[in-house]
């Protein structure tokens, strides 16, 4: 290992991967590989290696660790706190990288790891706020404590859920004899996306995608969209002519479920030091991408016809019933008489005993249908798990059964323990001493 660091000191910031690699590959530069002949590794003219005991932890470490505890103070808000996360995206910044090098090092080493290590102790000594390295770091996403959070992350899953869902209780209340009424789900789809938009406009005061415009023009969208419900409710508009106009609208939300946004794409890979993989890097094999992709289609599959039957389909008759049931004189007439034949009806205005009326008549149905349903949609949303556990076991339970047979379980794994271990004691296990950089 290069430096005590990755085998002692590193487990202080083992939750900063992107510092420790960036500071892994500048040190490995100041030093010569371990040459065929049996020498060791030696430092590389003007590195400013060697250093003394314990400078890894003094100049690196340390002040990482007060850059993080001076930016994590609990004074802050939540989301206005510099996190792991914020700090591992810095060194993803060409710009970042560059100003942890801008200093000259001392005794005139010229290596990377030299100037990073100069630029973290002026850091760590400067007393001005703007010149030290919590400065150098700065929110990329501001976290917020409650649900919408989780929907903001799981956003895709919750509105392709929410989609199938959808489609689900038109096929149970309607079948097949009205395909327009599927176009509806563009309804379901523009809640989705408006929630989601707002709340990371608003809330997180940041857009979703990669400009605000293009997170102000999807708002609009679907707030259109949900307008446009609301005046079919009315009566203002046709019911077929809105469906066919939800159309185009639908299919921009699949594509962006499945990838393929239109209004805009990620930012130049200019700005990242990472890029994707590629060529031999490549770690995704397209035989193991398309059996995977099968195994997710018969996941959803089951679990869709399952969640019909069980879920959506039994809800038919009931919620017709509850819809049926006219509640706007319940309580009234339950002597036989008429709702005005009060004497209280002639001591309040007209409107208010309409208004009350009129939020029993409907308030308490959809009251009814959602303490009905609740139990269901927790069911739908939250069984995708129980499915994937078992078409998982039944895979593997088919691959070991099909390619390996039965001798090749658990009985084999225990009797070639023995050899699993020496291997790993003769690889990873050594009792040499290897000389320190």
């Amino acid at each position: 290992v290069l430096f005590e660091m990755l085998c002692i000191e590193a487990a202080n910031c083992r939750l900063l991967p992107e510092m420790l690699s960036f500071t892994y590959h500048a040190a490995a530069a100041c030093v010569a590989a371990p040459s065929t002949g049996g020498g060791g590794a030696r430092a590389l003219k003007n590195s400013g290696l060697p250093l003394p005991p314990g400078d890894f932890v003094e100049s690196i470490i340390a002040p990482f660790h007060s850059a993080i505890r001076e930016s994590m103070t609990l004074t802050k808000r939540l989301h206005e706190r510099v996190g792991y996360d914020d700090i591992n995206e810095a060194f993803w910044n060409k710009d970042t990288i560059k100003k942890f090098l801008v200093m000259e090092a001392m005794g005139g080493a010229t290596s990377t790891y030299a100037k990073f290590r100069q630029f973290l102790r002026s850091a760590a000594a400067a007393t001005e706020r703007d010149q030290r390295l919590a400065a150098m770091f700065t929110k990329t996403f501001r976290e917020h404590l409650g649900w919408g959070m989780v929907f903001c992350n799981f956003h895709r899953m919750f509105t392709f859920l929410s989609l199938c869902l959808h489609l689900l209780v038109v096929l149970a209340f309607s079948g097949i004899a009205q395909p327009a009424l599927y176009l509806t789900a563009a309804i379901t789809a523009a809640v989705c996306n408006l929630t989601l938009e707002v709340h990371c406009l608003f809330i997180h005061n940041q857009q979703l995608l990669w400009s605000r415009r293009s997170s102000m023009v999807r708002a609009g969208a679907g707030a259109a969209v949900v307008a446009g419900a609301v005046a079919v409710l009315a009566k203002y508009l046709n019911t077929t002519v809105y469906c066919l106009a939800c159309a185009p609208y639908l299919a921009f939300t699949c594509l962006e479920l499945g990838g393929v946004f239109l209004l805009g794409g990620p930012r130049s890979d200019h700005e990242l030091l990472g890029k994707k993989s590629e060529g031999d890097l490549k770690v995704d094999d397209p035989a193991d991408r398309r059996k995977y992709t099968a195994f997710w289609c018969v996941i959803l599959a089951v679990k869709f016809c399952m969640d019909y039957v069980f879920i959506v389909h039994a809800m038919v008759v009931p919620s017709r019933a509850i819809m049926q049931i006219d509640l706007y004189c319940w309580n009234y007439n339950f002597s036989g008489q008429d709702c005005d034949s009060y004497d209280y009806t002639d001591v309040l205005p007209v409107a208010i005993v309409h208004g009350m009326r009129f939020f029993r008549r409907y308030a308490y149905k959809l009251l009814m249908l959602f303490e009905r349903w609740l139990p269901n949609l927790l069911l739908y949303y939250c069984n995708t798990f129980f499915y994937y556990l078992a078409a998982l076991g039944f895979a593997s339970a088919f691959d070991r059964l099909r390619w390996r047979g039965v001798a090749d379980g658990w009985s084999k794994v225990v009797r070639h323990l023995p050899l699993k271990v020496a291997a790993f004691e003769k690889h990873i296990l050594t009792t040499g001493v290897r000389p320190l950089v």
